[in-house]
């Protein structure tokens, strides 16, 4: 990818779908074939539908199309986590799915656009190569962060802050030695407490504060699986200055943070539940609250667009019961936080340290009980 970067667009759009494209084919043989289908379907309906209707013609599609992967998940690996081609889907469905409202936010008079929405309108349709190579493209359509359209056609032909992008080989290694860092971490707390060890008579007969120990230090390590995945990813699209989003007016130093996957200090030490979900899966957020809750609330009330919202994501996690009743309280947790939010501005005495980390563990133990 980083020699891909300095050839011309077009050539780089077809290098890039042709690589993804046969990499898919080794990971998942011929399912490959179901998430070019999707792909197509998915541009025919950006060419017939009417634009005013193409979010939510398109984001009920890559919905529906969700239901057969997780269906086939739930029948040929069931309680397993084997690389499969639900992930893929996964990851599409943020991606079309922002690329559909972003296509008909681009049917909006300027007028009445909010600063989101001037930002990543599209304005015209893609052309089919355009299309493909930025769902199929490498550094995105495995594990995320999916970026936006715009963001991905600036980066192609070099314009706005991509036209002169500085090194990026600092960057890209700090965050490939947190890599290193969550590898080793995994290794160490699993060899000293395995995910097994919650079944065990170690913990069964272990005090109440010990197995709250165990619980906390074993969501950790399961975190840490997911963080050398998404940082991994990131280090890549670093790596290709797609990230790059300008200078920093305080530090003066190049940002790598236009997008990515997780903001690992603020989940480890959020305190409020909305922090912890901007900061997990920070492109999936982004595609809830963009593309899911901002579109439902100009249709229903805010509390209905909320559930509405978490009940969203439960699906696109998988078919798993206890994945719609954990976000069914996740979405309480998250009005309750807002209530106390209100009293944690107002009151200075609930801003001091002793409350904060009652709060901290307050919210680890919630979260690592569902």
């Amino acid at each position: 990818f980083l020699l891909m970067i300095r050839r011309p667009p077009r050539s780089t759009q077809g290098v890039s779908s042709a690589a993804s494209d046969v990499y898919k084919r080794q990971v998942y043989g011929f399912n490959v074939v179901l998430i070019l289908g999707e792909l197509a379907v998915a541009y025919l309906l950006l060419i017939f539908v009417p634009r005013k209707y193409i979010g939510w013609a398109l984001s009920g599609w890559v919905l529906f199309s969700l239901i057969f992967t997780h269906l086939e998940r739930l029948i040929n690996d069931y309680g397993n986590w084997h690389l499969g081609i639900a992930t893929s889907f996964m990851v599409q469905c943020q991606h079309l799915g922002n690329f559909a409202w972003d296509y008909c936010d681009g049917g909006l008079p300027e007028e009445k656009r909010n600063p989101d929405q001037k930002k990543y309108a599209i304005e015209k349709l893609p052309t089919l190569l355009e299309f493909f190579s930025a769902a199929l493209c490498p550094s995105q359509s495995y594990a995320g962060p999916s970026c936006n359209f715009m963001d991905y056609k600036n980066f192609i032909y070099r314009l706005g802050d991509f036209a002169d992008v500085p090194s990026t080989i600092w960057a890209a290694m700090t965050r490939f030695c947190a890599v290193m860092f969550w590898v080793s971490f995994y290794v160490l707390t699993n060899a000293l407490f395995p995910l097994s060890t919650l079944y065990s008579p170690r913990f069964t007969e272990a005090s109440i504060i010990m197995k709250q120990f165990y619980f906390l230090i074993i969501a950790a390590e399961v975190r840490g699986r997911y963080y050398v995945c998404w940082l991994l990813s990131d280090t890549s699209i670093i790596a290709a200055g797609q990230s790059y989003n300008g200078i920093d007016p305080v530090t003066k130093k190049p940002r790598f943070d236009r997008f990515y996957s997780s903001e690992i200090l603020g989940v480890e030490f959020s305190v409020f539940s909305h922090a912890l979900n901007e900061t997990w899966n920070h492109g999936g957020h982004l595609w809830l609250k963009r593309s899911v809750y901002f579109r439902l609330s100009s249709v229903l009330n805010r509390e209905l667009a909320l559930y509405g919202t978490y009940a969203v994501s439960a699906f696109w996690h998988g078919f798993y019961p206890m994945y719609f009743i954990s976000f069914f309280f996740y979405a309480i947790t998250t009005e309750n936080h807002k209530e106390i939010y209100k009293l944690y501005a107002k009151y200075s005495f609930l801003r001091t340290w002793p409350f904060r980390i009652f709060l901290y563990f307050y919210t680890c133990l919630l979260y690592t009980s569902d």
